[in-house]
């Protein structure tokens, strides 16, 4: 043990545990408005990437709605490559509107996705009541 050290001292090498904290990412915070309605009912329902730093793991992702009814939605992703010049600042807000026809529980979730890979995901409860009306 003491040679190694003097070898390290000698060879000017520091060996420290990282001093860095590990780079917190950012959690998906998701809202439905309304998020109690009669059907048919609109519903908008909304993301947001919240608190952490820049991930660069979530830079301009696919974004998979899925309805809990049945229906998914894909939003492509649509950005420059993020070591362009031109890169877009990272997004994270999000946003989607559904039409729901029959009564019921529902839990709406998202995945931000990255090369077919799920960087983070989230959901909502949305409660539809009454009768259906179609």
């Amino acid at each position: 043990m003491f040679r190694a050290a003097v070898l390290y001292l000698c060879l000017g090498v520091l060996v420290t545990p990282s001093l860095a904290a590990p780079a917190r990412k950012p959690k998906l915070n998701m809202g439905a408005y309304p998020s109690l309605a009669l059907p048919p009912a609109r519903v908008l329902v909304t993301a947001e990437l919240v608190g952490g730093e820049d991930d660069e793991n979530a830079y301009c992702p696919e974004l998979e709605w899925d309805w809990a009814d049945g229906s998914r939605s894909v939003q492509g992703s649509d950005c420059s490559p993020p070591d362009s010049p031109q890169k877009a600042p990272l997004e994270r807000r999000f946003s989607a509107r559904h039409r729901f026809s029959l009564p019921g529980q529902y839990w709406v979730a998202l995945r931000l996705r990255l090369a077919g890979r799920v960087v983070r995901e989230g959901g909502v409860r949305i409660l539809i009541q009454g009768p259906s009306q179609d």
